[in-house]
């Protein structure tokens, strides 16, 4: 069997992202000893089943056979590494050869695929190929994040964006262009080009973000930048213990040791933090419940509760263990979840030990232990829905915090004693702002993501393919923002090869130069997808 390879950047055989085709030739030769392998090699891969894995009305593909089982194969194994397919497979027939075109976000992605299962075929006769599967594939995955956009947020725009046929251009780890021309905007993870370049600086810095909104009028910690521990030390003498210090710039709770009670606990986090961050700050601690609220263009979108991660004696396990059967749950490992496993590091263990405990012991059965004096996903806290509790006065409290940053798009994070009363019912503080905050999971709060993209310019512009070979390098103007009417003129070649540069034309036009069969060619590989907006 001979297997040759094509990545499509473009658009083709309906597909509304790029597609990587696998070209079978020879397909009549046994495949009995390969099957075998395959079936095997299946087995070791997570579970990923979807009934319409193959376009139903294409050549007629037995989805065990051995071909179309080693393509399912390598869409698992992509899938597993974060990838997103929004289109069935499709397969093909060309004389000899039987063509499926797996639609993808990376083609690259699906190269590095293809090398980790001609790696696994040779180990299937390795007697301790599933002991080393797990991990193996663990290592493959982290690996692989290198094709994909970075970060949670990203994924969950794309596929909004698919639901609704709106085009998007991954440009590279950071950047995703949704729409064309004068319809189009760029994102980075949540932030937008509308946004304030200002606003977000401010915002990456907590000491200046503190500095402001306390010169606002608005209720926040006493804080301050400090160099050494001795200036540490004085300054939590200064405002009294607890304390709270972490990095200035970091984000999603990365480094923040919370209700440091004394100057000999205060030494120790100052030691491990400086040695991890070069910008600390120090804060008065404040005791609370922590909230998070979304807020868009003025208007408060959402509103989080955020609990500290826990676990439940089961009257055996240690905390050790149940920390593991927790972080075990697939919601804490899937790439666009914001729920993150809890981590069992020295923060952790720091905690455990005000409890008077380490992660030896043995809660009884139903026992209760909390892992975290602050609630905070970045640390395993899970969220519940807070939005129809909050109280109109803290809700215009984050309006005004946004709008004072000069955020279109924020995070506010409270601390309160109770977010659901006035403020002078209960003590609210402004903890952080976030300018390009996490939004959760697409199935969980897709509000979020399809009202950014609703805030695309509403305008699709007309699009005109002019196929012709009066010019060997092709014309494309679909992302300059100017434009409201897009040509986009390619040689045939061009488009055999990569498919359509543009998601969707109004018209395609061929110029004498073009023969019958190649318009025969081009017209049965593109098709013009319009968004639905």
């Amino acid at each position: 069997m001979k297997v040759d390879i094509k990545k499509i950047e473009g658009y083709a055989y309906g597909a509304i992202q790029p597609s990587f085709i696998l070209i079978f030739r020879d397909v009549f030769v046994n495949f009995k000893n390969v099957f075998e392998k395959l079936e095997n090699l299946l087995e070791l891969l997570p579970e990923f089943y979807d009934h319409n894995r193959f376009f139903d009305s294409d050549v007629a593909v037995e989805p065990a056979s051995p071909l179309a089982l080693f393509v399912t194969i390598l869409d698992t194994l992509n899938h597993y590494c974060g990838d997103q397919r929004f289109t069935p497979i499709r397969v093909l027939q060309e004389e000899n050869s039987l063509c499926f075109a797996l639609p993808t976000l990376s083609t690259e992605m699906c190269r590095f695929n293809i090398n980790l299962i001609k790696s696994l075929l040779e180990m299937t006769d390795k007697a301790d190929l599933r002991e080393q599967a797990v991990d193996f594939l663990e290592n493959h995955k982290r690996k692989a994040r290198v094709f994909l956009p970075a970060g949670t947020n990203a994924g969950s725009f794309i596929a909004a964006a698919a639901e609704r046929k709106i085009p998007f251009k991954i440009f590279n780890q950071q950047y995703i262009i949704f729409g064309y021309g004068i319809g189009s905007r760029i994102f980075n993870s949540s932030v937008t080009d509308e946004e304030s370049a200002i606003g977000v600086r401010l915002a990456k810095s907590k000491v200046d973000t503190n500095r402001l909104l306390k010169m606002s009028g608005f209720p926040v910690a006493e804080q301050a930048r400090v160099r050494t521990v001795d200036d540490a030390i004085r300054y939590a003498e200064n405002i009294g213990y607890p304390v709270v210090l972490k990095p200035e710039a970091e984000e999603q709770g990365r480094g923040v040791f919370a209700n440091i009670i004394d100057v000999s606990e205060l030494k120790e986090c100052f030691e491990k933090a400086s040695s991890d961050f070069n910008n600390l700050i120090i804060e008065k601690f404040v005791k609370g419940l922590t909230y998070r609220v979304h807020l868009h263009h003025g208007k408060v979108m959402d509103a989080w509760k955020t609990n500290p991660p826990s676990i439940i004696g089961d009257g055996h396990s240690s905390i050790s263990e149940l920390i593991d059967i927790e972080n075990a749950k697939p919601e804490r490992n899937s790439i666009n979840s914001s729920i993150k496993p809890i981590p069992k590091d020295y923060t952790t263990a720091l905690n455990l030990q005000k409890l008077g405990l380490d992660f030896d012991f043995s809660p009884s059965l139903g026992e209760e232990i909390v892992l975290a004096v602050t609630s905070n996903e970045s640390r395993g806290g899970s969220s519940q829905n807070f939005l129809s509790f909050l109280h109109p006065e803290i809700a215009d409290l984050c309006i005004q915090a946004a709008r004072t940053l000069r955020l279109q798009v924020a995070a506010i994070d409270l601390i309160s004693q109770d977010a659901a009363v006035s403020l002078q019912e209960s003590d609210t503080f402004i903890c952080e702002v976030n300018s390009q905050p996490q939004l959760g999971d697409l199935e969980t709060y897709p509000h979020l993501f399809h009202d950014l993209l609703n805030k695309l310019p509403d305008s699709c512009p007309e699009i005109i393919l002019v196929v012709s070979k009066k010019s060997e390098n092709y014309y494309f103007n679909a992302f300059n923002k100017s434009v409201e009417n897009i040509s986009v003129r390619v040689p045939p070649h061009y488009l055999l090869k990569h498919g359509s540069p543009t998601q969707y034309f109004n018209k395609i036009e061929f110029e004498d130069d073009i023969s019958l069969e190649e318009r025969q060619k081009i017209v049965a590989m593109l098709t013009s997808t319009l968004p639905d907006r």
